[in-house]
Parts: C-alpha cells; structure tokens; sequence
C-alpha cells in the first residue's frame, strides 16, 4: 500500500521515514519563476495611466498567514511592482534561518498615484490585515512588523511610522 503526501518545504525540512529523520529537497523558486514567466508586468502603464490597468493596489501574503512569524512587507519604487522583489524572497525562503522567523508579505500599488495615497492605502490595508488575522492582538510578532521599501515605496513605508500631527498639512 502506497501513500502520497503533500507538505509544504516552506514549513518542514525533514519528514520522518521508517523512524527517522529524512531532509526534504526543494524547489522554493518554482512559484516565483512561475509568476515571473508568465505575469504581464504593466507597471510603465500604471504609471503613467493609473487605474487603467490590472494593477491592484493591495496587502498580499505569498503563503496563507502563519502565527508566530513576523510579517515582512516588501513595498516596490517607482516605475515597479511587487516582482521587483522576487530575488529577496528568493533567497530569504532559501534560508532556513530567516523563514522560519519571518513571513513575505508585499504591498502593490500604482505608482502613478501620489505617494501619500498609496501611503494612506497601505495604513488602511495593514490595519485590516492585523484586524483579520489577530484581531485579540495576541500574536507578538505581528507588532514586529518590517517595512522594507525601495525609492518611492521607503517614502511610502516611511509614512506608516511617522507622524506629524497636522504640520504637513499646514
């Protein structure tokens, strides 16, 4: 009698075999591959025209949420997307080390949209995501949260921890 099963390489190195503890291979580049080789990437588009593309601003998680991990949240520049980031996820799914602490999330936005706007819509999605998935707030990893951004995606990351009362309004 045979018996298949499916587990994730992300969650489990090993599997245990006949009593004992056997490495899993894995393949975590394949879904980022997979993504790269076939995503039309619009980001010139959303850019110059936003809202006239697939574009979709938004939180995502690349792996369904996973209590204890801190979430890292990867927020692209200018002229980009979400894939810009692919080769870190890459390597920090590689690393045993840093995925068992750590969880990949990414914010997408057009980048032809003020950069206080997206910066507002990432407040509003990540006060949502939190609500969802931790809504007690027992989770003391959620309140680790990284913000990782690059060129305007760091002005946009900046504004979730920065305040200024109504100065900048003033």
């Amino acid at each position: 009698q045979f018996e298949i099963q499916f587990i994730n390489p992300i969650n489990y190195s090993t599997v245990e075999m006949a009593g004992r503890s056997v490495p899993l291979k894995r393949d975590i580049s394949a879904p980022i591959v997979y993504r790269l080789k076939d995503e039309g990437r619009q980001y010139l588009t959303a850019f110059l025209q936003p809202g006239s593309t697939k574009n979709t601003t938004g939180l995502f998680m690349i792996q369904p949420y996973q209590p204890g991990k801190i979430p890292l949240v990867f927020v692209h520049g200018l002229l980009s997307d979400p894939l810009t980031w692919a080769n870190v996820a890459n390597e920090i799914l590689a690393r045993p080390d840093l995925i068992d602490k750590y969880q990949i999330w990414v914010f997408e936005y057009a980048t032809g949209e003020p950069f206080l706007r997206s910066a507002a819509v990432l407040r509003q999605h990540l006060q949502q995501a939190m609500a969802q998935i931790d809504p007690l707030n027992q989770d003391p990893a959620v309140d680790k949260t990284v913000l990782v951004g690059h060129s305007m995606g760091g002005l946009v990351a900046q504004l979730q921890v920065t305040y200024s009362g109504d100065t900048l309004w003033q």
